[in-house]
């Protein structure tokens, strides 16, 4: 006979406090000293056989407990949770009485059950949905993109370094405190340096050489100059500007963008307005989505949020490394403390996880499911980048199989949902937009 409390201490977090009969408890006992003969050496007699009031002088009685606790606890809990109407998520965590045989025994066990989720009215969702027109400045600009992809350098020797050049120059760099060192030959584009680099430069001619002071600034992206001050020494190599090509039929065909000026501007305007649509619908999908999150109810065990707010600091740190900041330099640059940041990571974990339980409970609602097919093209994209040589590790591997297939369930969800919710379209421009009608009817 078993009996059992339970307490709910939190979200899908539960504290059972379970008392096992001492009829149980003597089995467990009896169970636990038949494994223990089996593995204890008793003088005369081969394993197993020894006779029980003799192997108790042999035995750890503490193990033993420990082993009869285990015996039961499992059995035990998995019936008081069935009888309280409860499925654990998890393993419990055991927080064991006393035990000894003939008497009953008690003990604690905290466990999770898997998260809840109460979808929201999608039919009383509106969302709006952009309509980006595709003008003519538009196109002028993918023009203009691809005439900087096309950029004739030409030397210049009747002047020195203005705006808009790009030069050789043998740089000696010395930091305050170091030691000069040898000259490091780079290609420089006007713009690119630290404030009074341009300044200190203008004007310098080809075979000149200048040496001057800067200071890096306070926020600086490498943390080893961030604030200091610096000696440059520099000697121009040689000076060259960026000089456009002309917009013409044959330009276009050498670029192999096309036979025509004309052609061109129809082929970026179709090609500009398919992504257009695409962003559009991505805009009111995740407006759908996030709308779909807000009205749903959802209860999650803390583990969850746990893992999620580790796997945003794993990244944060991450991106932070790759660009060299620090990351007091993270929090000045968003002018905010260890403490807010701490809340905002907690409160994006807490979005992601519920928007994540709510799409796999709408997904499993809409029978939208992964197929074998996909799985077998996931797995075919990722050994193709094995192949290549572009994925370094089988963790990675692994990761990316399963973004694709997210990817493709997410993209079902939306396809799924869209057509569900009321849709106001709008006409974007710039700063105002032009109300439209209703795509979809409630």
């Amino acid at each position: 006979m078993m009996q059992a409390s339970t307490t709910k201490a939190g979200p899908c977090t539960y504290e059972m406090e379970i008392q096992v009969a001492a009829e149980e408890v003597d089995k467990g006992f009896h169970r636990a000293y038949r494994d223990f003969a089996e593995i204890t050496k008793v003088p005369g007699f081969r394993p197993g056989k020894a006779p029980r009031r003799i192997l108790e002088r042999y035995v750890d009685q503490e193990r033993l407990e420990r082993h009869v606790m285990e015996i039961i606890a499992g059995p035990a809990f998995r019936e008081a949770a069935a009888q309280e109407g409860l499925i654990p998520e998890t393993e419990p965590d055991v927080e064991p009485g006393d035990i000894q045989e003939g008497d009953p025994w008690t003990f604690r066990a905290r466990f999770y059950t898997a998260p809840v989720v109460e979808l929201g009215d999608v039919e009383s969702i509106s969302v709006r949905r952009p309509i980006f027109e595709v003008t003519d400045a538009i196109i002028d600009q993918a023009i203009e993109n691809l005439r900087s992809q096309h950029l004739d350098h030409r030397p210049v020797t009747d002047r020195g370094i203005q705006a808009g050049d790009v030069a050789v120059i043998d740089l000696i760099l010395t930091l305050e405190g170091d030691t000069a060192g040898s000259p490091e030959r780079i290609l420089y584009r006007y713009g690119d340096g630290i404030p009074g680099f341009d300044d200190a430069i203008t004007g310098q001619i080809t075979d000149e050489t200048r040496e001057f002071d800067l200071t890096y600034p306070d926020d600086y992206r490498d943390p080893e100059r961030a604030g200091k001050a610096a000696r440059c020494s520099t000697h121009v190599v040689s000076i060259h500007t960026e000089v456009a090509p002309d917009v013409t039929d044959a330009w276009i065909q050498s670029t192999g963008n096309g036979d025509s000026v004309e052609a061109f501007r129809n082929r970026e305007r179709e090609r500009i307005t398919e992504r257009q649509r695409e962003i559009s619908d991505e805009i009111a999908a995740n407006a759908a989505i996030e709308a779909l999150a807000s009205s749903s109810t959802v209860e999650y065990p803390p583990p969850l949020l746990e893992s999620e707010i580790s796997t945003l600091v794993s990244r944060l740190r991450s991106e932070l490394a790759q660009t060299s900041t620090s990351y007091e330099q993270y929090l000045a640059a968003g002018n905010m403390t260890a403490e807010q940041h701490e809340s905002r990571l907690e409160a994006e974990a807490d979005a992601r996880v519920r928007t994540r339980l709510v799409l796999r409970e709408y997904a499993r609602s809409a029978g939208i499911t992964i197929t074998d097919d996909d799985a077998e093209s996931a797995q075919d994209a990722t050994r193709l980048l094995i192949e290549n040589e572009q994925i370094p590790s089988e963790a990675m591997a692994r990761s990316y199989t399963y973004s694709v297939l997210n990817r493709i369930l997410h993209q079902r969800i939306t396809q799924h949902l869209l057509p569900r919710v009321q849709i106001t379209e709008y006409v974007w421009k710039d700063d105002a937009h032009v109300e439209g009608g209703a795509a979809n009817d409630a």
